[in-house]
């Protein structure tokens, strides 16, 4: 199916898989976008990587909106994201892996991490 998907997308055609809308867990339209995005920009090894705002003027929404679901995305095992420098050392667009519905990032553990703050504990 994978290499159907891809012929398709070869030929300016965007497919994406039964287990993309099956997903229980993709439970909002932001996520879904989102993720599709992802997934449409994925070069063969399933790599994508436009930056945030990239995101955001594409899937018309705004970049808190991104950064929440790509969160989300990323606590379902959905897709792992990984922090990226330009040659002079500066930021870069992130780096995000995307995984198959039915093949979910190892050591996804659908439970969003502890929220850390700044505040002195009492």
């Amino acid at each position: 199916m994978e290499d159907q998907i891809r012929s398709a997308w070869d030929h300016g055609v965007f497919l994406a898989p039964d287990a993309i809308f099956d997903a229980a867990d993709i439970t909002s339209p932001l996520e879904l976008l989102v993720y599709l995005y992802l997934v449409r920009r994925a070069d063969k090894q399933w790599r994508s990587f436009p930056s945030a705002s990239r995101i955001a003027l594409d899937c018309r929404v705004s970049l808190r909106t991104v950064w929440n679901v790509l969160s989300a995305l990323e606590v379902k095992g959905l897709l792992a994201r990984k922090a990226h420098t330009d040659p002079k050392g500066g930021r870069a667009a992130n780096r995000y892996t995307v995984y198959h519905p039915d093949r979910r990032a190892p050591g996804a553990t659908g439970k969003a991490p502890a929220q850390e703050t700044n505040h002195p504990t009492p």
